[in-house]
């Protein structure tokens, strides 16, 4: 039997309103001198099934937050190597995360409350992303996205590279040259996000096409 529930950072008071609204239980906002402290060490936790979530409250995320959560499960999958790994997403980002060799199983489908609050307890670790790396005056998110979110979710990442895991017809073979490649998205949902094209020139100019190919998608 639980008094109350309180959820520490903005994700843990994410977490702790879901079981609010799931059990009818007190949330407490802010914790006060009055009640009891305890410090609890616990050391080898063994998680069986995990839920990597990027839809909670059709929060929506980017495509690109989504490419970049794959550096993350990775470093799950490493933490946690006989674990099941669901990632549930919506449906638009099905295309990025399939074939993914460090998630068991993926969800990619419009976000239902009741469905999801059904499904809920069946996980003993969750990660929602939600929009939590997108408030700049968070000190944590003023960094870039891929080490705001391993703050977010207290994970060292030994790998920060985003990966896409292709079919074989799905591959391309081009052959540039011995140039790196530099891949630039101008566009974004919001349109205060966006850059211009007179900027992308400039960054260019400072780069230099000698020293590397530059691709523009978007």
């Amino acid at each position: 039997m639980f008094s109350f529930v309180y959820g520490l950072g903005n994700s843990g008071k994410i977490e702790a309103e879901r079981i609010r609204e799931r059990f009818g239980i007190l949330f407490i906002k802010q914790l006060t001198n009055s009640l009891p402290e305890k410090k609890i060490r616990i050391k080898n936790i063994v998680y069986k099934n995990i839920l990597f979530d990027t839809n909670y409250l059709a929060s929506g995320r980017g495509l690109g937050d989504i490419l970049i959560s794959t550096a993350l499960i990775k470093q799950i999958r490493i933490n946690n190597p006989d674990a099941k790994i669901t990632y549930s997403t919506r449906p638009q980002a099905k295309g990025i995360l399939e074939n993914n060799p460090y998630i068991d199983e993926l969800i990619a489908k419009d976000f239902n409350k009741q469905i999801f609050t059904n499904q809920i307890e069946q996980y003993d670790k969750t990660y929602f992303l939600g929009r939590l790396t997108e408030d700049y005056r968070d000190v944590r998110n003023q960094q870039p996205r891929i080490d705001s979110m391993a703050e977010l979710f207290n994970l060292k990442l030994a790998d920060k590279k985003p990966e896409l895991f292709l079919e074989p017809h799905e591959e391309i073979n081009v052959a540039f040259n011995d140039k790196k490649n530099i891949v630039f998205c101008i566009e974004a949902i919001e349109y205060t996000r966006r850059w211009s094209i007179t900027y992308l020139n400039k960054l260019i100019n400072l780069l230099g096409v000698d020293k590397y190919n530059i691709i523009v998608v978007g």
